[in-house]
């Protein structure tokens, strides 16, 4: 089709001739609203960057300082924040495992303090040498 009649019926519809393919012979020519097909372009890349919810796990042991563990409560409080899971991991070393009861206070006093940004997933846990929990942001 010649390039003024396909203009014409392009101007008609209230559209627009877009070339499409250069270099073949005879060139090859669209018509379509182009501000329209270029939003959809850009929707489609845009598409997939959904953000992933990660587990962050915290680490400490049970003869931890007050201060060291206020450190740990506000880098929880910060990954709660972000929208990410929190671990809480009490690890035992040598002779501390024969005082489980220690490890269970120190995670007890960080879910008090973390209860109004977060909610337990899984409770606090003994396995081997760890005692752990699991919160995720409320």
């Amino acid at each position: 089709m010649p390039t003024d009649k396909a203009l014409k019926l392009a101007r008609e519809q209230n559209l627009d001739l877009v070339e499409v393919a250069a270099k073949a012979k005879p060139p090859v020519v669209r018509i379509l609203n182009l501000k329209k097909y270029q939003f959809e372009k850009k929707q489609q890349g845009k598409k997939g960057k959904a953000k992933t919810t990660g587990t962050k796990e915290l680490r400490f042991g049970p003869n931890i300082g007050p201060n060291d563990l206020q450190t740990r409560i506000n880098r929880a409080k910060e990954f709660l924040r972000a929208g990410d899971k929190v671990k809480l991991t009490v690890q035992f070393k040598g002779r501390e495992v024969t005082h489980p009861e220690l490890g269970f206070e120190k995670i007890e006093k960080m879910i008090k303090v973390l209860a109004d940004s977060s909610t337990i997933t899984h409770g606090p846990e003994r396995k081997g040498r760890f005692i752990y929990t699991v919160l995720e942001p409320s």
